[in-house]
C-alpha cells in the first residue's frame, strides 16, 4: 500500500475487471477508513471481496453518484472517498483544538489519558454559552469559507497532478 493521504487508483477497481492488488487494498484501506468496510477476521488482501464491491456501491449511494460499483482514476467516486476522508480528518483537527489536555484557552474541557471529559468549564456571563463556543451566524459564515478553501484547493491539486 502506497504511503498517499488520498486514493490514487491506477486503474478501474470493481465489477467484473481484473484489478491491481495495489489498487485493491488502496480501496479498502480508503473505505474502511471512511467506515464503509469492515475488515474480514483473515485479514485485507490484494483481491477484491463482496464487501468491498458493497462499500463501493454504498458510497456512490449515499453521494448520489452513479451507481455501477465501478471506480476509476480521478472519476467522481474516488474523488468523493478522499472528500469524505478529508472532512473526517478536518472535524477530528476540529474537536482536538477544543478537547486537549492542558489547554487553557477556548477550551470546553479537560481529558484523561483515555479521552474522556472529565472538566468542563463555566457558561460565559454575558452570552450564556460556554467558553469557546462561536455564535450560529459565525458558524455558518465558517463553514462555507472552509467549504471553499477545501475546492480551491482539491482544485488546485488536481490541477498539479495533471
Amino acid at each position: 500500500m502506497t504511503k498517499s493521504k488520498h486514493l490514487r487508483l491506477k486503474d478501474d477497481v470493481g465489477g467484473d475487471r481484473a484489478v491491481d492488488e495495489e489498487d485493491t487494498l488502496n480501496t479498502k484501506h480508503a473505505l474502511k477508513k471512511i467506515g464503509y468496510y469492515e475488515e474480514p477476521e483473515y485479514g485485507m488482501t490484494g483481491y477484491p471481496d463482496q464487501q468491498m464491491l458493497d462499500g463501493i456501491e454504498k458510497v456512490q449511494e449515499d453521494r448520489g453518484l452513479t451507481r455501477d460499483g465501478i471506480m476509476k482514476p480521478g472519476g467522481e467516486t474516488e474523488w468523493e472517498i478522499n472528500r469524505i476522508a478529508d472532512e473526517q480528518e478536518y472535524a477530528q483537527r476540529e474537536e482536538k483544538k477544543f478537547i486537549r489536555p492542558g489547554n487553557k484557552k477556548g477550551h470546553i474541557g479537560d481529558v484523561d489519558e483515555k479521552g474522556h471529559l472529565k472538566h468542563v468549564t463555566k457558561k460565559s456571563r454575558s452570552t450564556g454559552r460556554q467558553r469557546g463556543q462561536d455564535s450560529e451566524p459565525s458558524k455558518k459564515k465558517d463553514l462555507i469559507r472552509r467549504k471553499h478553501q477545501y475546492d480551491f484547493d482539491r482544485r488546485n491539486l488536481e490541477l498539479l497532478d495533471d
